[in-house]
């Protein structure tokens, strides 16, 4: 996620209806089951005053944005059972049937870490 910064507390004005105020977004992502893992200054800006719209063409480009890390929190147990697949061409293939989401999301990290790490 990532999102251009407003002032915390800072009034709704035309200038900054497009911008979000950082505590409050992580107090929403939190109540929505979300665990807040780090943040990244890669977006952080000091220079832009956080007053103006953002699509003004002398901001456009140089907000400063936060960038929050989330990850959903885990309500059980992941678990996934998977089955040989009769018939498949290759007697290795397996089909996976996950039960959460969660265990779909790690089974397809490790995959991805397997081919680019």
């Amino acid at each position: 996620m990532v999102d251009h910064t407003r002032r915390h507390m800072q009034a709704d004005s035309t200038e900054v209806w497009r911008r979000l105020d950082p505590v409050l977004a992580i107090q929403e992502i939190q109540a929505a089951g979300f665990q807040l893992l780090d943040h990244s200054n890669l977006h952080y800006r000091p220079d832009d005053e956080l007053r103006y719209e953002v699509g003004r063409k002398s901001v456009t480009g140089n907000t400063d944005r936060f960038t929050p890390l989330v990850r959903k929190a885990l309500t059980s147990a992941p678990r996934f059972r998977c089955v040989v697949s009769k018939g498949a061409p290759d007697a290795s293939w397996r089909s996976c049937h996950f039960s959460t989401q969660q265990a779909f999301h790690n089974a397809a990290t490790q995959a991805v870490q397997a081919i680019f790490v």
